[in-house]
């Protein structure tokens, strides 16, 4: 059993009221974009795309606070609701089939402890 399983069996066989949620912030204009060093010629597109495009480190924040405070239902994802989730207020999204995936889930899992060599006592 993957340890997400694991955990959200934990937290309700001890009734816990706590909750596991994603979230993403969205294209957000911080210093994530930028490197040191000369300028790589996709920089000549990823700087006005993140111009135009991106909100501020304090919208981005809001869907994670979204996800951290709202009344919503454990195991939801949220991220920004305008074009195409890079920005805008906060909502819950749908996830992808293979975010919902268990099988891949557990493989990821799996695969995370043997790299790591840290392994889940959970």
């Amino acid at each position: 059993m993957p340890w997400s399983a694991r955990c959200r069996w934990w937290l309700t066989a001890t009734g816990s009221a706590v909750l596991a949620n994603a979230a993403h912030p969205g294209l957000v204009a911080t210093n994530i974009y930028h490197h040191a060093g000369p300028r790589r010629p996709a920089d000549l597109l990823w700087t006005p795309a993140i111009r135009l495009l991106a909100q501020d480190a304090d919208h981005g924040a809001l869907p994670v606070l979204y996800a951290a405070v709202a009344d919503i239902p454990g195991n939801s994802f949220t991220g920004p609701s305008h074009f195409a989730h890079l920005r805008g207020a906060p909502q819950l999204i749908d996830r992808s089939a293979a975010a919902q995936d268990p099988d891949l889930a557990h493989r990821l899992w799996a695969t995370s402890e043997q790299l790591t060599g840290i392994h889940s006592t959970v």
